[in-house]
């Protein structure tokens, strides 16, 4: 159910993007029938947005079948304590993957279909600190230092992962 209220809510906020970006430009064509320009922009954001959202939920779902080994593999080590679809900064840009909490690690695997697909496992006991990303006035994320340095990881509800891995790091001091 929480994917389905993120992907609501990514296509609601592209959905009223591209109707202030829709309404912009024709505007700047100049077209002076405002109120006719706003009904227009508003359905086809709606519309946009809808399709947006009903893509995203899919995406995410589909995401979540194709890590189902993994997950399997990582649940025998112990238990997953939280998942969820995330990007890790690598290299010059963020590679999209599913992102895993164990009790002992936290996991990333880049979806195949990446340029730059990789894996990487963070033992707990290696965490350092972690702190919420902030991006254009949103926090979207979190950096997870270790002695190795900085894993930046973009995701939905930072602030969650923040108290998790902060609360695996601490119990296991």
């Amino acid at each position: 159910m929480k994917r389905n209220i993120n992907s609501r809510a990514a296509g609601l906020l592209f959905g009223v993007f591209f109707a202030a970006v829709d309404i912009a430009v024709k505007l700047s064509y100049g077209s002076r029938d405002l109120s006719g320009l706003i009904v227009h922009g508003l359905i086809t954001g709606a519309v946009v947005g809808l399709v947006f959202g009903l893509y995203a939920h899919r995406f995410t779902k589909r995401q979540a079948e194709e890590f189902e080994s993994l997950r399997s593999r990582l649940s025998q080590e112990g238990e997953i304590v939280y998942e969820a679809p995330a990007n890790h900064f690598y290299g010059d840009e963020f590679v999209g993957g599913w992102l895993f909490l164990t009790e002992t690690c936290l996991y990333f695997m880049a979806n195949p279909m990446n340029v730059l697909s990789h894996s990487l496992r963070l033992e707990l006991e290696d965490v350092e600190e972690v702190r919420i990303l902030r991006q254009l006035g949103f926090n979207n994320g979190v950096a997870v230092e270790t002695s190795d340095g900085v894993h930046r990881f973009s995701l939905s509800r930072p602030k969650l992962w923040q108290e998790l891995i902060d609360k695996k790091t601490t119990s296991e001091v």
